[in-house]
């Protein structure tokens, strides 16, 4: 299976800056109603948006199929089983009026996963803040915080991802016997 990274980036987790970044830049989605500014991380996985090499609507049967036992929706919800399963704290679900949003939670209060502190418009702000809101504090005392929550969204970026690598190959498949050839080799 060909990997190209369609969520993934690259960031450097020694570097303050780009991680901060890379958290407050992410892609959020009102969990609840946007009137409730309830936010959380998130990725746009409408079968549209996702640049599929086949026929996104080939993948979309598969997903409804209820005769597809171990297919698309099973994989799908086996590898979020698993990506919850190394991540006890967070889980991972579809919101939106066509469940077109994988969203990641909080697992105790379903709010963003990211702590006030680390919410700023600007790096620039956010360094301003701490030192006038924390005296005996500096940046590098939540060097460990931003690097902990990277490394947590980076790992739902690669998730979404791998989802979509196999909803890729299920919008390829044209045939029943591709369909079951895959699943034989995959499952």
């Amino acid at each position: 299976m060909k990997r190209n990274f369609f969520y993934q980036s690259n960031i450097d987790i020694t570097n303050a800056k780009q991680m901060f970044e890379f958290l407050n830049n992410h892609y959020m989605y009102d969990t609840l109603n946007s009137w409730n500014n309830i936010k959380s991380i998130a990725n746009n996985v409408k079968l549209y948006n996702l640049d599929l090499e086949g026929d996104w609507c080939e993948a979309l049967s598969f997903i409804f199929d209820e005769g597809d036992l171990g297919g698309l929706q099973n994989i799908i919800s086996d590898m979020i089983y698993d990506w919850e399963y190394d991540h006890p704290k967070y889980q991972v679900g579809f919101n939106g009026r066509s469940s077109g949003y994988i969203v990641l939670y909080n697992k105790d209060n379903c709010r963003n996963i990211l702590p006030d502190c680390l919410m700023a418009d600007t790096y620039e702000k956010w360094k301003r803040s701490i030192k006038e809101s924390w005296y005996d504090e500096c940046i590098k005392d939540y060097i460990p915080m931003l690097r902990e929550y990277t490394k947590l969204v980076r790992d739902f970026d690669r998730l979404c991802d791998d989802i979509r690598l196999v909803v890729n190959e299920y919008s390829k498949l044209n045939f029943e016997d591709e369909k079951k050839k895959y699943e034989e080799e995959n499952c």
